[in-house]
């Protein structure tokens, strides 16, 4: 671990401000890792190469100096990784280990986005077609957390603007060819809208469904739901009846409709048919788990 981020890492929070290196000195060491020899380095999966995991380090520690500081060498470090991403040509960049760093900057950048020119450079990296799809699913969550934190409850009293929003933030026009390679935006969705309205646990995804009007956020909505009561399940919480019902209108559509456009891509991430197989398999609920069970995708009773 480099000196300055161990000196950052290690410095008791009380005396954080007088003994931790400025982000300038951070800048200084992150910049030093990004020589020529490292930046032509060949990675195609696995374990990042040490110097991205120092990068990373680093990043933290810009991200926690205060904001003066933090957000000018943050935008600046975005400004010079998109110039490298751009420079690399289509094959170097799939194979380029600094892709690695998208997500660690948008975490770092997240930690600032109260400030207007960190949310002008999450939205700019959201729509680059040079950052990997995880990492811009990665920003817009942060910049749809945002948005929906301003949100006065007695203005959207059910939920139906929140709804909206989280869609066409997250999904917007997306096809469902491409949802079906865009897990982080899915997750996101997942996470953030149980917040939407208060009430019953299944008032925010019937506002959800009632808000997709396409395909695509169809699929997300009815993803979104299923995740959720994944995870409720994994966790031993109950789900209850109306809950049950939505999941099994989801199982209806998937099966019908979206199972099959999933078997026409190439590594899709389904996580609306993972998490229903999962549900239908472990939840209990019959009129679930029969429908999978004739189609031979759930063992049998």
């Amino acid at each position: 671990m480099p000196l300055l981020a161990l000196v950052a890492a290690l410095a008791p929070r009380s005396a954080w401000a007088e003994q931790a290196p400025d982000a300038k000195r951070l800048y200084q060491e992150f910049e030093a890792l990004s020589t020529p020899e490292n930046l032509d380095r060949r990675f195609v999966g696995g374990e990042p190469p040490d110097f991205i995991k120092q990068q990373t380090q680093l990043l933290q520690a810009i991200a926690g100096r205060p904001a003066d500081e933090a957000i000018p060498v943050l935008l600046r470090i975005v400004t010079e990784h998109v110039e490298r991403l751009d420079g690399l040509g289509a094959r170097r960049l799939r194979q380029s280990p600094i892709q690695a760093l998208q997500v660690p900057i948008v975490d770092a950048l997240g930690r600032h986005a109260s400030n207007e020119d960190v949310r002008g450079a999450l939205t700019r990296l959201a729509g680059s077609p040079l950052f990997k799809e995880y990492a811009r699913g990665r920003a817009l969550d942060v910049l749809v957390e945002r948005q929906l934190a301003q949100f006065a409850e007695a203005k959207d009293p059910k939920g139906e603007e929140r709804a909206r929003l989280l869609l066409e933030t997250l999904i917007g026009k997306l096809t469902l060819s491409e949802v079906l390679h865009a897990p982080g935006r899915l997750r996101a969705l997942s996470r953030r809208a149980p917040g939407i309205v208060k009430g019953e646990a299944a008032a925010p995804w019937r506002v959800l469904a009632a808000a997709a009007d396409s395909p695509a956020k169809r699929y997300a909505a009815d993803a979104a739901l299923a995740m959720a009561c994944a995870q409720k399940e994994a966790a031993a919480a109950p789900l209850d009846l109306a809950e049950k019902d939505l999941l099994v209108e989801a199982c209806t559509r998937w099966l019908k409709e979206f199972r099959a456009a999933a078997g026409k891509e190439k590594y899709p991430s389904d996580l609306l048919g993972e998490s229903l197989l999962r549900l239908g398999a472990r939840l209990g609920h019959e009129p679930l788990s029969q429908p999978l069970r004739k189609d031979g995708l759930i063992p049998p009773q």
